[in-house]
């Protein structure tokens, strides 16, 4: 049977109904698989068949001393039948989590970004922990069915082309992970993937219109549009780091004056704080920096000054906040989301970050647009972008598009 011809993508179509109708139950009957799906008992049989020699699904029986006869038998997905690999790869921190079928966790490492610059060293290093982690965990390779990699600044995920990192390469990104892999590999944003981390795993599941929102070194948002990440034309949707905030601001690297980013996000907070310590305003941060062991300030140091009581520190982060929170209530005019999830390394500061930005929002925009909305934290905080990039490769096996659907 031809790979690319219709039978065959219908029956691949099948199958993902049947898997991505198993990943949600955990375990049902042939009948019930057969009505679920609306699919004839003798066509599911036979798939699920298929499924059953790819090592995908499992048969069980359910033996009892009453039973006579034939014993009731139930599917499950095999969590040994397949695994999927999530690369977060972050300005600060680099995280890898494998997955198993079930989607349950299987390891989980988070490592100090090094030299993302230098494209070429650092990839290698990343090829060699995940093969590392390959070996360490006896995963057969045939048995890896993708991975999925966030990654920083402006990405073409359809070309799997990275335009702010990893531009120097010979070929695309995805196609120099891809020869490496012998996999299928996915490319997408760092903020899109955490919003699919939050859509799938974390606290907009129950989301149907949701913004994500990466308050980090910048500032980043993905956005959840009837179900569903909305990522634009080209892909580079949600760009709410150079929203102007203020025309006679500093200069963005952007290129354009006042963004959002240039005094709001941790970098700008980090920085900030730095010059308040040369100026000695601040005589924590000097003992924070010595037990750290650091000798200037970074965004790690600036959540424990803040979370330590700092005026200082609090005041800034009463500054940032109103700002993204200026920003965000924008947004709320625009988009009436339900849901407002606040992820990355300075969402740690919790209320200190939360109150200003509520306040703000709540100021700047209509008092009807935001009666039912909800600002809150992620609850998968700093797994969200390596769970959203497994969903990037998972899809492809679990979750048909609508219009595959209507296909069949």
């Amino acid at each position: 049977m031809k790979k690319d011809g219709k039978v065959f993508k219908k029956k691949q179509i099948r199958k993902s109904q049947i898997l991505q109708l198993l990943l949600k139950e955990k375990t049902l009957s042939p009948s019930e698989i057969a009505t679920r799906t609306e699919l004839t008992l003798p066509m599911s049989s036979s798939l699920m068949k298929e499924l059953v020699d790819d090592n995908y699904i499992f048969l069980q029986e359910h033996r009892t001393e009453k039973n006579v006869g034939r014993p009731p038998t139930s599917y499950q997905i095999n969590p040994d039948g397949g695994y999927f690999f999530g690369v977060k790869v972050g300005l600060r921190k680099t995280r890898i989590i494998l997955l198993d079928l079930q989607n349950k966790e299987r390891f989980f490492v988070s490592e100090d970004t090094r030299e993302i610059k230098d494209s070429v060293n650092f990839l290698k290093r990343l090829i060699k922990s995940i093969k590392k982690i390959i070996n360490d965990q006896e995963i057969p390779l045939e048995r890896v069915l993708g991975v999925g990699v966030a990654v920083p600044g402006l990405v073409n995920s359809k070309t799997g082309r990275s335009f702010s990192y990893f531009n120097d390469l010979d070929t695309t990104l995805q196609n120099y992970l891809t020869d490496a892999f012998k996999v299928p590999v996915e490319i997408e944003n760092d903020v899109n993937a955490l919003t699919l981390g939050e859509l799938h795993f974390g606290t907009a599941k129950t989301s149907e219109n949701a913004l994500c929102i990466n308050l980090d070194k910048g500032i980043g948002m993905g956005m959840i549009v009837s179900g569903g990440l909305y990522t634009g034309q080209n892909g580079l949707a949600g760009e709410l780091g150079h929203i102007r905030i203020d025309d006679h601001g500093d200069m963005c690297y952007c290129g354009k004056k006042g963004c959002l980013e240039t005094f709001a996000s941790g970098e700008a907070l980090v920085r900030k704080m730095q010059d308040i310590y040369k100026k000695g305003e601040s005589p924590i941060v000097e003992k924070i920096l010595k037990e750290a062991g650091k000798t200037e300030v970074d965004l790690d140091v600036f959540v424990d000054i803040v979370t330590m009581g700092d005026q200082v520190g609090i005041e800034l982060t009463e500054q940032a906040g109103v700002s993204i929170g200026k920003a965000i209530g924008i947004l709320v005019n625009l988009f009436n989301p339900d849901k407002i999830i606040l992820g990355g390394k300075v969402s740690q500061l919790k209320d200190y970050i939360l109150f200003p930005v509520k306040s703000s929002v709540i100021k700047h925009s209509l008092p009807e647009t935001f009666a039912q909305t909800t600002i809150t934290y992620s609850d998968i905080r700093r797994k969200a972008g390596c769970l959203g990039a497994t969903t990037l490769v998972s899809d492809k096996i679990f979750r048909p598009s609508e219009a595959a659907i209507h296909f069949v």
